[in-house]
Formats: structure tokens, sequence, C-alpha cells
């Protein structure tokens, strides 16, 4: 049969829970609508109930969960006999919370939820019902406390309000909340046999039972909630859809505009033909990617919406497309024959191996030992094998081509061969799929708790339920790992700028326009963090795309005037960069010494008030002038800018003699100075309070832990390359002032993000810490810029401390400490207001988790 998991219910003979002995226990039940600061309406319920001693299941709630006696008897108080129960959208922090008393036994559950998909669900002891703008709660208890006495039972909308309520509610003074005092005022009798009906006690025949009220409540949500609601709708997935789309569609169309900018610069180098053909076809490649990655949700949405979808359906183009998607990355990649043809076979056999397992499932053919593992098991465990492999190939030849041919590195063979990257790729389909299992299996307990793990057909569920998780495997993994395609974009473009900067041909100072515009590309992809998700849905995502290309456009040109080394000379009043080539840089580290030295005199001198004193500080101001007299190799004579000393001159220079070289260095000290923060940004995503128990629940998240910490690396890193590159186009006299421009780029759009976000009542996740963090990282590499162009003198103080105390002198040192400190200061500050736990709800099957370092 299909392998879908729904809730299976077997009432055993009899009374199992002893449920006429519960009449005795007194109950409270409540529910909170936390709608404030979120995407996603979070739900909050709680149960209380106070057991009599005299129940025969009471003494088995002290037991460990891992008892069966415990679990029947909690199973009984939480959701009624039935042995096979699961229940994906409830959630819990931890046990629940049995204390004896002094007539029995108290237990407390705890559970939250959130409101994030049409249809129903449960949040014990509470039914919920999700409709396009209005939600419906009703009480439901567990049959078994039906006869219990019910103190009191409350309903708190938070800032949201009901729209109707039955049985009318009465209400906490200065609260909107909703409160039921029912005691014993409501009974129930039998009608012809049917199901109990519900009538007031005053109205009531003497002898009848109390049965639990029947509690409803509407609620009309705000847009933004409702809408963040309707995940699973056609509307919403194509919408969502829509979002990365016109993103790549703006990517595509300014790196071709880009390159043809390129081209026209006549003639061009093979080498640096090479890499703009390679960026001209990874273009296409992206868009065929994007195309295939997500046809599975397009076309099943199109069936959907003519009233003939199936998860079938979806389910085989979801592997048709992982098959395609790797064959379309090995293609590009241009590997060697042997890799190539492996990289076939893995498709060819992945694909037909899980289309013929999953055609069998879905037309219901019986499968031999139901309750054991067969040979469509089997088939479906080596189709995940191969899509994973052919994915990770596919990627790793992709990525090998690109950086090969940039010159990043040079590797011993030109091409990527089978016997290196074989046992690398099947080292991480292992681990992988190891994480996979874990995170499902538990996943599978978490939902699964209660139930009664000793009844025969617990395995067979179990085992539908692992047969549920591979088939949707490659769909999954298709959306996790594929999307990661702009990556390989930002290298490409990488790649250009690093042929033509060694070359000289995207100018030597500073970058030509054509240059400049990739590296406005670069910070977009790969630097810039991912906005426009509002209400749970990325149909506005690519407004980012010219909105950070325009920012730092902006903060880049309109100070552009205030550059050191845009500063006119005294008498020519041209530039002070036509005046300098990197012949000159031994003379200006020399007088850049000679100035310092000066300086630490006249700060001697300034406490001496004799006539030898003044003299001598004359002297010394003579010095200073000569030092600032400057005579270009194919230049007259001038003085520098009157604000700009010779130590700002090499300063703006940076320690490259080339913007290229300034880009190498500053990227490879931002990846060092990034790790900590890449460590402290992933753990406040994905592992900090409730995020970890949540991420749990995607079948990736192991592997997208390491993956989220190493984007921030390539954040960081582009970063780096991005402030290096227009370092002596920068303004400012320090390098922390120069990463102002940069992490401007990056704030301004959060801001206007955060504004709107605050607008739809959204939580602000962690954007502040970001901003933050990317300014620390910044404006520490820029510093240690500072210190690499003085590496010459590095032999001459005892550390890097006094050489920078020398560099900055004594009150530019002091500004920029106090500088650094408050940055410091801020961190902590944003890190104890946005300390909320309550994370995001956890992706479907086939959803990864958003990154936050993601441009899509």
């Amino acid at each position: 049969m299909w392998p879908t998991v729904a809730v299976a219910e077997e009432i055993p003979s009899g009374d199992p829970c002893h449920s006429s002995w519960l009449s005795g226990a007194s109950a409270e039940a409540s529910l909170k609508l936390h709608p404030d600061r979120r995407t996603h309406t979070f739900l909050t319920s709680r149960l209380t109930v106070h057991v009599p001693s005299s129940w025969p299941l009471s003494d088995e709630l002290l037991l460990g969960d891992e008892s069966n006696g415990y679990r029947t008897a909690m199973r009984c108080l939480t959701r009624g006999d039935g042995r096979l129960q699961v229940w994906w959208d409830e959630w819990r922090r931890a046990r629940p919370q049995v204390t004896h008393e002094e007539q029995g036994v108290r237990v407390q559950v705890d559970t939250y939820s959130w409101m994030n998909r049409s249809g129903d669900r449960t949040v014990w002891p509470w039914s919920v019902v999700v409709q396009e703008s209005l939600w419906t709660f009703q009480f439901a208890p567990a049959w078994p406390l039906q006869r219990a006495n019910w103190t009191k039972v409350t309903i708190d909308p938070g800032s949201q309000h009901g729209v109707s309520a039955d049985p009318a509610p009465s209400g906490e003074p200065g609260t909107n909340v909703l409160v039921w005092r029912p005691g014993s005022a409501w009974k129930a009798t039998l009608v012809d046999g049917a199901s109990p009906r519900r009538t007031p006690a005053h109205r009531a025949q003497p002898g009848l039972e109390p049965v639990a009220p029947p509690i409803s409540v509407q609620v009309k949500p705000p847009w933004p909630r409702a809408w963040a609601a309707l995940s699973e709708s056609p509307t919403f997935t194509l919408a969502d859809i829509a979002g990365p789309l016109l993103w790549r569609l703006a990517l595509i169309g300014t790196v071709l505009y880009a390159i043809r900018r390129i081209l026209r610069q006549v003639p061009v180098p093979s080498d640096e033909q090479r890499v703009v053909e390679n960026l001209r076809k990874w273009m296409w490649v992206v868009l065929a990617l994007f195309l295939v990655i997500t046809g599975d949700s397009i076309v099943t949405e199109l069936h959907i919406l003519l009233g003939d979808g199936t998860q079938q359906l979806r389910a085989q183009y979801g592997m048709l497309g992982a098959v395609v998607a790797g064959l379309l990355l090995l293609r590009f990649g241009s590997p060697r024959k042997s890799l190539l043809w492996t990289g076939i076979t893995l498709g060819v056999s992945g694909f037909l191996a899980g289309a013929w397992a999953v055609f069998r499932f879905a037309k219901e053919v019986p499968i031999r030992d139901g309750d054991s593992w067969s040979i469509e098991d089997n088939a479906l465990v080596a189709a995940s094998a191969c899509v994973l492999a052919l994915g990770f190939l596919g990627m790793a030849a992709a990525l090998w081509r690109l950086v090969r041919d940039s010159g990043l590195f040079t590797p011993a063979q030109p091409h990527l061969r089978l016997r290196h990257a074989g046992p690398a790729v099947l080292a991480a389909v292992a681990t992988t799929m190891g994480c996979y299992a874990f995170a499902t299996e538990r996943e599978w307990q978490r939902s699964s708790w209660l139930s009664d793990t000793t009844d025969p057909a617990y395995s067979d569920w179990h085992l539908q339920n692992l047969r549920h998780d591979l088939v949707w495997f490659a769909p999954s993994f298709q959306d996790w790992w594929f999307s990661l395609d702009w990556i390989l974009s930002g290298v490409a473009v990488i790649a250009v700028l690093s042929v033509r900067g060694k070359a000289g041909r995207g100018g030597v100072e500073a970058p030509t326009a054509p240059d400049r515009f990739l590296l406005l590309v670069v910070f977009t992809v790969l630097v810039a963090l991912g906005l426009g998700w509002y209400a749970d849905n990325t149909a506005l995502s690519w407004i980012g795309f010219p909105v950070h290309m325009l920012v730092l456009h902006y903060l880049t040109t309109a100070w552009a005037n205030r550059a050191a080394l845009a500063q006119p000379m005294s008498k020519s009043q041209q530039p002070l960069r036509n005046f300098l080539k990197p012949l000159d840089r031994s003379q200006l580290l020399d007088r850049s010494r000679q100035y310092r030295e000066v300086h630490a005199q006249l700060r001697r001198l300034e406490h001496g008030q004799s006539d030898d004193t003044v003299l001598r500080r004359r002297t010394l101001e003579a010095r200073l002038r000569a030092l600032h007299r400057w005579r270009g190799r194919s230049r007259p004579a001038d003085i520098l800018p009157a604000d700009v000393s010779v130590v700002d001159t090499i300063l703006a220079l940076g320690p490259g003699d080339t913007w290229d070289e300034n880009a190498r260095r500053a990227a490879r000290l931002a990846n060092v100075i990034g790790l900590p923060f890449s460590a402290l940004t992933t753990w406040t995503g994905l592992i900090r309070g409730d995020a970890w128990t949540n991420s749990l629940g995607y079948g990736f998240a192991l592997p997208d832990i390491i993956l989220e910490f190493a984007i921030w690396q390539i954040g960081w890193v582009a970063a780096g390359y991005v402030l290096g590159a227009l370092w002596r186009v920068l303004p400012g006299r320090r390098g922390p002032v120069r990463a102002l421009p940069v992490t401007g780029a990056i704030a301004l759009p959060v801001a206007a993000h955060a504004l709107g976000k605050w607008a739809l009542g959204e939580e602000q996740d962690n954007l502040a810490l970001y901003v933050v963090a990317v300014l620390l990282v910044l404006t520490i590499t820029g510093i240690f810029m500072d210190l690499q162009t003085f590496s010459s003198e590095r032999r001459y103080w005892q550390s890097r401390l006094g050489l920078l105390l020398s560099i900055y002198q004594m009150r530019y040192f002091s500004l920029q400490m106090a500088y650094l400190l408050a940055q410091v200061i801020a961190a902590v500050t944003v890190w104890q207001l946005f300390t909320d736990t309550g994370s995001a709800p956890p992706p479907g099957p086939a959803e990864p988790p958003s990154s936050q370092s993601s441009p899509q």
C-alpha cells in the first residue's frame, strides 16, 4: 500500500483505562495563543490532572517513560486507550511532570505547536481546525477524562480576539482570557444509544454522569498569520516559488550584462575568455537547475488545482528531478569519461529502482512479508544512495571546474578523478544517510512516544513510516542540496574577477567599472542576508538583489571623494592616487616610520616649556613638512594633501600592490576571524533553545548544521574579498572606518526588512545580531589589514599590539579600541534583547530550514 502515515486507533475490548475510577479526578486545561512578534502563531497548552490514588494505574505514572505501565497510564490521560497513535503537530520541551500528592498523583502535561499549515491538528486536549481565515479550537479531552471534574478551562487568544465562543465564557479582570468553570455543571445522557448529549445540570435528570464541557471557540487571525498558515495551499506554494525564480532571473540578467561589458574590452586573453565562458554557461545551468528542482512542486500543485494531485506523482517527479539536476551539474563540470559514466550509471539505476518501488507502493501491490524488510525497501535505499552520490559528485565536479579555471589553486590533475572523488563521496553519502535515519527515527519516537510498542501491529506501523521517509528522501534531498547553486554562482563571478585582477585588466590601483559591477554581484550573492521573507513566503525575496547592489554602489561612490587616495595634492590639485605606484611602497614605509618617530618626539616635548624645547619642536616640524613633499615617478614635485599624512597614504594602499592582492589578503583574514562568529550564528539559528528540538524534525538537520557553518564562512570570505578589493576607494583613514560602508550595505536593507516585519507583527529572528557580527568581523579584518601593511616592521616590536599602537598612534588607538569595545557591548545588548528561544516551526518533509545567510 502507499506508505503514508496516519493516526491508528485500536480500541481494546473492555476498559483498559478504568475510566470509571477517574470520575473522582479533577482537571484543568488551558490554551494560549502567541501571535505577536512571530511569523506563525505559537500555541502552548497545559493539561493538569489530579488523579486519585484509587485509580488502578495511578502508581504506574511514577515510573519512567520507558515503562509500558507508564505509557498506558499517560496514554489514558492524554490520548484515550488507542494503542497506536502519532501526533506530528504536538511538541514538548520535557516529559510530563508527575508528583505524588496526599490523595493521589498530580500530572501536568505542557505541549506546544504552531499554526503553520491548514487542516486539522491535535494539541492535547484541544482539537484545532485551520481554515483560510478562521481558526476553530475545540475542547476534546481523552474520553477516559470525560467523567472528571473540570474545574477550569481557559483560552487566551492573546492580541487576537475571538469571533464566537460556545458556550458563553466568563472573563478575568484586565485580560481577554476566555474562562469556563464547568465543575459538574454538565451532564451526559444517552439518546437511543447514541453518543452522549450534553445538557446543563439544572435541566438534567438525576443520576446522569458529568462530562467535559463542549467548548468551541473561533478566532479570526490577522492576515499575515492566516496567510502563513496556508503553507500547503497551491497558491502559497506557487508564490513561494516565484520569489526565488525572480531572484535568479535578476542574477542571470545582471551577470550577462556584466559579461557583455567585459567582452567589449578586446582583445580578451584566453584564460579570461575561459572563465567568462564558464560564467555564461553556469548562468543557464542555474536557471535549468531551478526549474528542475521546483518542477515536482509546480507540476503537483497544478495537478491539485485541476483536482488530480497524487503523492506518487510528486515523489516520482522528485526522484527524476534529483537525477536530472545531478547530471546537469556533472555535465557542466566536464569530468573525465570514467567519472561521467559513473554519474550516468548512478542516475539511471537510482531512478529506475526508486520509481519501481514507488510504483509498487502506489498500486498497492502486495509486499512479501509485510511486517519485515522487503525487496522494495532495499530498492528505495539503493535509489536514495545513488541519488545522493550523484548530487554530491555533480556539485563537486562543477565546483572543481570553476575553481580550477580561475587559478585560485592549481591542482595536480586538471580533471576531477574518480579515485579521488569516490571515497569522499561515499563517506558523505554514508554520513548523510546515517544522519537522515537518526533524525527521522527520532522524529518518529517523538511523535509516537505513547504508543504501545508491545503491540504486534507497532512494527508494521513503524516500517510503514520508514518507507514513507525513504520515498520522500529524493525530493527532500534535491530541495536541500541543489538550492545551494547560488554559492557556485558567487564562485564563478569571483573566478572572473581573480583572472582579470591577476592580469591587471581589471585595473591595478582600483577595480575598473565592469569589475566593480561584478563585485556588487559577489556582495549580493554571497554576503547579503536573505531578505523579503514575509509571512513565511519568499514571494518578495527577489527585491533584496537590486536593493543590496544599489545600496553598496551608493555607499562606495557617494563618499568616494572622501577616500584618502582621492584627496587633491596641495599644488596640482590632482588626486593623490595619480602620484603613487607599487614601487613607491618601500619609500612610503620608510617615511611613515620617520613620521611616527617624529610625532613620538613631539609628544615627549609637549610638557616642556624652555627655549630649547621650542627650537627642537620647530626642527621636528620642518622634518614633518619634508616628509610630506612628494615627487611621483612621472610627475613633478608636489605636497601631500593637508589632511593626509604619509601613514594615511600607505594605509590607504593596503598590504598589496594591487586591489586583487588586497582582496585575497582580506578574504584570508576574514576566513580566520569569522570562525567564532560562524559558530555563534550557527548555534543561535539551529541549536540554541527550542531550535535544536525543532531542527531535528527535519531529516537533513544534522548535515545542515555543518552546511550552515560553511555558508557563514563563505559569507565572511566574500565580505573580506569585497572589502579588500574596494580598499583604496573606501572613505576613511583607518581599516575599521573603511569597513563601515560594506557593513552599511548590509545593515540598511536589513533595517528596511526589519521594519516590514515589525509592521506585520513578525519576529526579527537574529537579524540585529547578524549585522553586529558582520560589523565586528569586518572591523577586525580592517585592523589586521593595517597591521599587514606594516608587516615589514613586525620584527622590531615585541607584539602586534605594540605595532598597532605605533601605527594608530595613541589618540587614534584609543578611539579604535573604544569603537571596537562599543561594538562588543552592542553585540551583547542585542543578544540579551533577542534571546527568545521560541524558534520557527520545524520544516516539512521536503522543506529545508531557511538560512539567514542564503540570498534565496
